[in-house]
């Protein structure tokens, strides 16, 4: 049967701000490195769909030089956007290629007849979050996406 992916990056509200969310304990969240080195875009195996605009897969990170690789439970906690959703779950959306934000519903540890896995949830949004644009157009201009004529 063929394994049908999408991709795409997390991105929170408070990313490229001055400050980020605190937790309930009042100190300020610098997540740990991963094991591993990744970069920012994710992909999520579609294992069932409720519709066009809602669905539950198995999530994938892209290893610096190129590999994909299923993200370990046991690991998932190490991903900047996992420790912010955990405690403020309305900051983080999954700006999917070609379709924009879809709200996070959960991240879980499941399995199959493969093992254990990371799941996610994701639904489409009917509008996205009021930050969302802003945080995505900084974020390209950081990295250096736009050209400099148009800035």
């Amino acid at each position: 049967m063929p394994r049908t992916f999408v991709y795409g990056t997390f991105l929170w509200a408070t990313m490229l701000g001055k400050g980020l969310p605190k937790l309930p304990s009042s100190k300020i969240f610098l997540p740990p490195e991963p094991p591993y080195k990744t970069d920012d875009q994710m992909a999520v195996e579609i294992l069932r769909e409720f519709g066009a605009t809602e669905f539950v897969g198995r999530l994938y990170s892209r290893l610096v030089g190129g590999e994909w690789l299923p993200v370990q439970p046991s690991h998932v906690h190490l991903f900047p956007w996992h420790e912010i959703f955990e405690h403020h779950p309305s900051l983080v959306v999954f700006d999917l290629e070609g379709s924009g934000p879809w709200q996070v519903l959960y991240v879980r540890r499941e399995s199959d007849e493969q093992g254990i896995y990371t799941a996610i949830a994701l639904k489409q949004f009917e509008k996205a979050p009021v930050w969302f644009s802003s945080v995505r157009q900084r974020l390209r201009e950081r990295k250096g996406w736009v050209s400099r004529a148009l800035k």
